[in-house]
């Protein structure tokens, strides 16, 4: 039903406008999220269409981020090209820097460092961690990056540098009531 509804309002809308726009990505996050059966092209189509129709819109930056999103969710049982991802996170950033979409991107960029588990790359994100939390204290996202921080210093053999970043993330935990 959501396919069908989100359909009709694109084709109702007017060209470009914030309803087509919001139809559209409603459409592409039904298609590539339906479940059983995601239609993760049909709805990386339906992204690319709102880059296309409106390249500086708020919608625009979230569906550059929900495109990225699906090149890095891979069914179980595959793994996901990293670099490929690492690099359509990073066009998120350069594409719409001051964009919430840019800082969540960042976030699931440095994760794919971290969960390899190697002290070489904990040390690199947590480099990218700690200048991110610096230059951005009032991030919504700050939460999420302490939480990575801890886990670099898990990999880098560091238990109590390990907690202090726990308990950072803790208290910066956005609460949803």
């Amino acid at each position: 039903l959501a396919e069908k509804l989100f359909s009709e309002a694109a084709r109702a809308a007017p060209k470009a406008s914030e309803a087509q726009l919001k139809a559209l990505y409603g459409l592409g996050a039904t298609l590539s999220l339906r479940n059983p059966n995601p239609d993760e092209e049909g709805g990386a189509a339906r992204y690319r269409e709102v880059l296309a129709l409106a390249p500086r819109s708020d919608l625009a930056a979230w569906s550059l981020l929900a495109l990225a999103r699906l090149e890095h969710a891979v069914p179980v049982g595959r793994e996901p090209d990293y670099e490929k991802v690492r690099l359509a996170y990073q066009n998120v950033r350069d594409s719409y820097p001051e964009h919430p979409a840019a800082e969540e991107a960042f976030i699931y960029q440095q994760a794919t460092w971290v969960s390899t588990l190697d002290p070489k790359d904990a040390a690199r994100a947590l480099r990218e961690l700690s200048a991110f939390i610096q230059s951005r204290p009032a991030s919504h996202f700050l939460g999420p990056a302490w939480a990575l921080a801890a886990e670099c210093y898990a990999s880098m053999g560091e238990p109590a540098r390990r907690l202090a970043a726990r308990i950072k993330a803790l208290e910066h935990k956005e609460i949803d009531p």
